[in-house]
């Protein structure tokens, strides 16, 4: 399905800030933040993925380079990770490393670049290899020495004298490593906490001066559920639509698929395994290409548009057709350049929508450059899980930060009068894009149907928000499938599904964004009669103060 037409704001779309007066920069606009980027989109801020949601490590945030005179084609990525002497060091584990033992780069150039001169450079230095090219995005994956790509000392940039490495050379956009950074599974019902295990993110000092942020207000373990996948999708009221969104097609970039008949029938039109290249034909029969030996794909896929069993197989859009991609490895990681493909996959296939739940605390650069690709050629919405991170990094992280995609938040499904956001959900707004949280969906303590590696059928019982990311994902295709003027309209449809959110009061706008996603309100383009921010308790309101602060200064105490 596809529409080729300008994204129009509606009407009753609307900006929430997190201010409990109204004043402040609130939390829906972007402001000036540390850290500014150099690529050539400026509004990206970073580079490399996570693969999931729940992020076992984070990266710290440093300098940048003396004088401000970093290659404007270096992704802040590696800003970050240059010292005040120009040394870049990569923590051990964090970026792709070739048999060589150099590091892989992804290079993104212009023009005829590549004919005119880049395909000698690297071809010039038995160092240097290429790994993959594709030339339709005009993309390059290479391994080679750092010091050929980037500035390795200070005395090596252009303005001192050099000048001489791939970044400063022209026609070259995007110099970014290829990242693999690794993540727990989803919070199985042991790893969740009590209120007693929790510590207030930000450091000392910041806890001191702006005060620490309290556990109460925000749902632990024990307190509510377990769900079946039928109350946390009933809860946005997707079975009340009389849509089920057929003609829509979804992407799944994640873990992979195990495909089972009862579960997804012959709704699965197009696959692949972008880590092995492999693309399969499901009329075949033969999955053996995209098995998801962790099982986090095919829990996102039961959520999205499963039509299983009416308890736990059932998820928002059962009519919807699947393209599962095979981006993260089944242990959960995953390089850049496969999510990138995975994204670009789906795309091509003809993909309505793409859920992405996956994220990285420091913004990815080839990753948001896909998900604005895609959007510019047919895709309509990208949904995003916010990540896991409130405890660490605290702020939702990348893609989710991203202005073009819908950040989605975890909360309980229980009665919007008693929910609570989910403790380890992460808030918004990102401090370096500035984008404020999206909406929110169940995804605590949530059991739904997935198959095994040989396609018997179990429950599993997970939380965090890639299990909230796949039934908003089903939500909107709902959305398509009703209104197909709506099709390539991506903000129109962004901010429709934020205007017909439901408040929840016990939460705040950093927590939850819009609030709880409606069905019925976004299938029909009406609006809530509140909003977030004036349905707040005055305890969510308290939070939200905290959240903005934390996130705002940051930048400003891990100097001192």
């Amino acid at each position: 399905m596809r529409k080729d037409e300008p994204a129009q704001r509606p009407a009753d779309a609307r900006d929430d800030d997190v201010s409990s007066d109204g004043g402040g920069d609130g939390d829906g606009g972007s402001r000036d933040t540390p850290h500014s980027d150099v690529s050539r989109r400026a509004f990206l801020k970073g580079t490399g993925v996570v693969a999931g949601t729940a992020v076992t490590a984070t990266t710290p945030a440093a300098a940048d380079m003396p004088w401000d005179s970093t290659p404007a084609a270096v992704s802040a990525y590696v800003t970050h990770s240059t010292g005040w002497l120009g040394d870049v060091t990569f923590p051990s584990g964090a970026v792709k490393q070739h048999e060589t033992g150099d590091v892989e780069w992804i290079i993104e150039y212009n023009g005829t670049t590549y004919g005119d001169w880049l395909g000698d450079w690297v071809s010039a230095a038995s160092n240097r290899v290429e790994l993959r090219h594709n030339t339709a995005e005009k993309r390059l994956l290479i391994a080679a020495p750092t010091g050929a790509v980037v500035p390795t000392s200070t005395f090596d940039l252009g303005v001192l004298g050099g000048g001489d490495t791939l970044a400063e050379r022209s026609g070259i956009d995007l110099v970014a490593p290829n990242r693999v950074l690794t993540n727990t599974t989803p919070l199985t019902e042991s790893d969740l906490i009590s209120p007693g295990a929790w510590e207030s993110p930000g450091t000392d000092i910041e806890n001191t001066i702006i005060g620490a942020l309290p556990s109460s207000g925000a749902r632990f373990n024990g307190e509510a559920g377990p769900y079946d996948l039928q109350t946390a999708v009933t809860r946005t009221r997707a079975d009340e639509t009389g849509e089920s969104g057929g003609g829509v097609t979804v992407g799944i970039v994640d873990t992979g698929l195990n495909y089972n008949q009862d579960l997804y029938g012959d709704r699965v039109t197009a696959a692949k395994n972008t880590i092995s290249g492999e693309e399969i034909d499901p009329a075949a029969g033969d999955y053996a290409a995209v098995v998801d030996g962790n099982g986090h794909g095919s829990w996102c896929a039961t959520a999205a548009a499963g039509n299983g069993d009416a308890t736990n197989g059932t998820g928002a859009a059962v009519s919807a057709t699947l393209v599962p991609v095979k981006a993260l490895a089944d242990d959960g990681s995953g390089a850049t350049t496969d999510i990138v493909e995975g994204i670009e996959y789906c795309a091509a296939q003809g993909c309505d929508v793409i859920n992405l739940s996956l994220g990285a605390p420091v913004t990815s650069d080839p990753v948001v450059n896909a998900v604005e690709k895609a959007l510019e050629n047919g895709v309509t919405a990208v949904v995003t899980a916010a990540g896991n991170a409130r405890m660490t990094t605290h702020y939702m992280g990348s893609p989710a930060s991203a202005d073009p995609t819908i950040p989605v938040a975890s909360i309980d499904s229980e009665p919007a009068a008693e929910s609570l956001s989910a403790y380890y959900s992460s808030t918004g707004p990102n401090p370096q894009t500035g984008e404020s949280m999206g909406v929110a969906a169940g995804g605590h303590r949530v059991t739904a149907t997935v198959a095994d590696t040989d396609g018997t059928l179990n429950e599993n019982t997970l939380s965090g928000t890639s299990m909230a990311a796949p039934i908003v994902s089903g939500v909107v295709a709902q959305m398509l499938a009703a209104d197909s003027s709506l099709i390539g309209a991506a903000e129109t449809v962004r901010e429709r599904l934020r205007a017909a959110a439901e408040p929840l009061p016990k939460c705040g706008v950093t927590e939850v964004g819009a609030g709880r996603v409606d069905a019925v309100r976004a299938v029909n383009g009406t609006a809530s009669e509140s909003t977030q921010k004036a349905a707040r308790a005055s305890e969510a309101q308290t939070r939200d103060a905290l959240n903005k602060n934390l996130i705002e200064t940051n930048w400003l105490t891990g100097w001192l």
